[in-house]
């Protein structure tokens, strides 16, 4: 059995060809995922600056919103802090040398971005003095030394550092160096005790304690009585690579996003595979007919032609996995490394691909290769009722097209609020019905078509038609139609959800221009030089999140928190009753709906959990008419800025009066325009949609190939019957192009069609004008990408088959 399946394999490699690429190229792809999400679930993070601490205490991030399960906590988003009691507590603990605490906020010197931190914390890098001495009073610094060369500075030289938007001048007392043999993400701004506390904007507070053992104690059993020690506060304790979160704190978030989401690419991945190796091997099956027949004559049970072909694919899946795992890994880390550079994942994870989860995709290839085959082999031999196929089909076409038709109803009348889930449905359900009735919707196509196509080419264009009308063009379509039907769902409906997002809280700014320092954030000193600019009105503008109870949906990810210095003349909010304007200190803005789900009404006092896990009593001050999906909560700035990472506005809000442009006296005043740079999340979620369009339209350029080669093995004494009849190679050739052409074109407009339906009213809920978001060169890639590779395939499989067949050098075709 074993002989005969290297046989097959070795005299139809051709055949096999398609089969081998889709598999190797799930492979590669399928264990790049895995590398991936093996390096996101480790989440190693290596600290950087506190490297020289055994053990660091940190504020506890992870946190369990209101009505969500207690076993299933979520990250906070804003940085959790930790106030002086702590480290009076751990100053307390036996065996503790020394706390010290660790400030960091972000600088500007010379127009390099930088770090200022507490000098006592430059041993723990370790950062050395090259020259100079160390700050030990207000007004001093100490530099890194490549930043000090970059502006040209020397000890006992001034330096002009900008913290928040306020510009301050420095006496540089030294230059230091760091020996942690990593670069740094900034270089270092070291400040004395008085002034990191003061620019770091939260006294009474710090960021992370770093605690060093006394000599001789270890650090485990010192670890055990710190975390005794906190028992009951909202403090952890951290060792190894963990240190690291206490700098960089989303970074196992996002390591966890990158786990999840390279998962559900390789699980995609497969599924995407395994269609692909079915229908490969179910047209070898198809052409191998009349040799698994005369198997069958001479006795050969059904069983092992199964077998035979189920070998087969083992053999050919075996070869194509190992090829694929091992250029995997080597995928990964360049996707790793673009995405770090893009900030799409945490620049400081380390890229660790576990050799058990590279194992675990090997084996998931294999089993995907073989499950694809099953159906082809079980087939192989048996005769098929075509009319009772036909009802069959037929009456499930109808089903899906009902099931269709109610979803874009669904999606055009009743969904009020960005969904992509419902709308991504009905376009699968389209495409599925759509590829039930591909033979009468390929044949209505071509009849539309069949102007166009003889006004080009009359010859060669009636040729192609009438094979069209053979049937032959709906394989070759169907993964056209499929692709264009998912990569562009894939695309625009996540284009939309993003913009939605976007535009939710930005449509009520009525603000000329929104305005950012150069190191993030800005201090009241620096929002008010801005605000007395003549004819200028500026409020500074404080977004977070917030958790409220009763908000089902959205317990974990919680809404949109905002908050506005000066609201006057700069927002527009739809107020339904009350006014923003009463919000003083203590009073919240939201949605009728949000209120009537968390069971408030105007006047009521709610609790509402600030991003770093805070709660606070505020009252409801107004209600505003806001879209259900799109809802957020207006706060006072004032309330809401101590709780944010930064503590401060993050961006301004100008407006200027009758001929003042307050765009260019903010600039000139030294804020810069507001980045359009998107989040992480949205960051990832775009290499997410790359990738899994691209692997669409990779293995339906292998499946066009496979279906074309197939056809072009089989019509070979059909093209010699008309170099017989006196066509020449170039008419053939030409035959065929528009035969291409015509399937790229029904896939591409089968597919089109099938997502019009459902992207049209989601786009014209979300946005409220009927071209869905995103760019059109996504859909024109989609659509070259489709055209080239019916191209392509038609051409190099009639040209393989015609040179080794003879008719495309002229010669008569043989009979068989």
């Amino acid at each position: 059995m074993w002989l005969l399946i290297l046989r097959n394999l070795r005299y139809r490699r051709n055949a096999f060809a398609s089969a081998f690429v889709a598999m190797a190229v799930a492979a590669v792809v399928v264990s790049a995922c895995a590398a991936l999400a093996a390096t996101g679930a480790r989440a190693a993070v290596p600290p950087h600056r506190l490297a020289g601490a055994p053990i660091v205490v940190l504020g506890d991030q992870s946190f369990v919103p209101p009505g969500a399960d207690r076993d299933d906590p979520v990250w906070l988003p804003e940085k959790v802090r930790l106030p002086a009691s702590v480290a009076d507590t751990l100053h307390g603990v036996r065996g503790v040398a020394t706390v010290i605490e660790d400030l960091a906020f972000p600088a500007e010197l010379a127009g390099a971005a930088a770090a200022g931190h507490h000098w006592a914390g430059a041993g723990l890098v370790p950062y050395t003095l090259k020259s100079g001495a160390a700050p030990t009073g207000p007004g001093q610094i100490v530099l890194d030394a490549g930043l000090a060369a970059r502006g040209g500075l020397t000890p006992g030289g001034q330096a002009e550092v900008e913290v928040h938007g306020v510009s301050e001048r420095y006496t540089v007392t030294g230059l230091a160096t760091s020996h942690s043999g990593r670069p740094a993400a900034r270089p270092a701004i070291f400040f004395s005790a008085a002034d990191a506390r003061r620019l770091a904007g939260h006294p009474g507070t710090a960021d992370a304690l770093a605690v060093l053992p006394a000599p001789g104690v270890r650090v485990a059993d010192l670890e055990r009585r710190i975390a005794a020690a906190l028992r009951g506060t909202r403090a952890v304790t951290l060792t190894g690579d963990e240190r690291g979160l206490a700098e960089f704190p989303r970074g196992r978030e996002r390591a966890g996003d990158l786990a999840v989401v390279a998962a559900a690419i390789g699980a995609m991945t497969l599924l995407a595979m395994t269609p692909v190796v079915a229908g490969v091997i179910g047209s070898m099956a198809v052409r191998r007919r009349p040799e698994l027949l005369a198997m069958r004559a001479m006795g050969v049970p059904r069983a092992r032609v199964r077998l035979m072909m189920l070998g087969e694919v083992a053999v050919l899946s075996a070869a194509a996995t190992l090829a694929g795992s091992l250029a995997g890994p080597h995928l990964a880390y360049w996707l790793f490394e673009r995405m770090a550079a893009a900030g799409a994942v945490p620049a400081q994870l380390v890229f660790d691909p576990a050799p058990l989860a590279l194992g675990a995709a090997a084996l998931a290839c294999l089993t995907g290769g073989l499950i694809g085959a099953c159906i082809p082999a079980h087939r192989a031999g048996r005769a098929r009722r075509s009319e009772d196929a036909a009802r069959r089909w037929s009456l499930m076409a109808k089903v899906c097209l009902a099931g269709a038709g109610a979803l874009s109803v669904v999606v055009a009348l009743l969904v009020r609020a960005p969904h992509a889930g419902v709308a991504g449905l009905a376009v699968a359900v389209l495409a599925l019905a759509g590829a039930l009735t591909l033979g009468r919707l390929t044949g209505v196509i071509g009849r539309a078509l069949a102007g166009p196509v003889r006004a080009l080419s009359a010859r060669t264009g009636d040729l192609a038609l009438l094979n069209l009308r053979g049937g032959r063009a709906g394989r070759a379509s169907l993964p056209i139609m499929l692709a264009t039907c998912l990569a562009t769902t894939n695309i625009f409906l996540q284009a939309g959800e993003t913009d939605a997002a976007t535009r939710a809280f930005d449509e009520y700014l009525r603000a000329d221009a929104v305005m950012e320092t150069a190191t993030g954030g800005i201090a009241p000193a620096a929002l008010a030089r801005v605000a007395n600019l003549p004819g200028v009105s500026a409020a500074g503008l404080v977004t977070s999140t917030a958790y409220l109870a009763g908000d089902s949906g959205r317990s974990e990810a919680g809404r949109p928190a905002h908050g506005v210095t000066n609201p006057s003349g700069l927002t527009a909010f739809p107020v339904s009753a009350g006014s923003p304007a009463e919000l003083g200190a203590d009073g919240v803005a939201l949605g009728e709906e949000e209120a009537r789900r968390a069971g408030a009404a105007l006047g009521d006092t709610i609790t509402v959990w600030l991003g770093d896990g805070t709660p606070v009593r505020v009252r409801v001050v107004a209600l505003l008419a806001l879209e259900p999906g799109a809802e957020f909560l207006l706060l006072p700035a004032a309330l809401l800025a101590p709780h944010t990472t930064a503590t401060l506005p993050a961006r301004v809000l100008i407006r200027g009066g009758p001929g003042v442009d307050a765009r260019r006296a903010a600039e000139e005043s030294g804020l810069h325009p507001a980045g359009t740079a998107d989040s992480a999340e949205h960051l990832l979620r775009g290499w997410v949609d790359y990738l899994i369009t691209a692997v669409i339209m990779v293995f339906t350029a292998i499946a066009v190939a496979a279906a074309q080669g197939s056809a072009a093995a089989r019509r070979g004494r059909e093209f010699g019957v008309h170099r017989a009849g006196g066509a020449t190679r170039a008419q053939v050739m030409r035959m065929l192009g528009v035969e291409a052409l015509l399937v790229a074109a029904i896939g591409v407009v089968l597919g089109t069609v099938g997502v019009v339906p459902v992207l049209i009213p989601y786009s014209v809920v979300v946005s409220g004008l009927p071209l869905p978001s995103g760019s059109a060169w996504f859909y024109l890639a989609v659509v070259v990408s489709g055209t080239v590779s019916a191209l392509v395939a038609t051409l190099y499989h009639a040209w393989c088959t015609g040179g080794r067949e003879g008719w495309l050098r002229g010669r008569r075709p043989g009979r068989g």
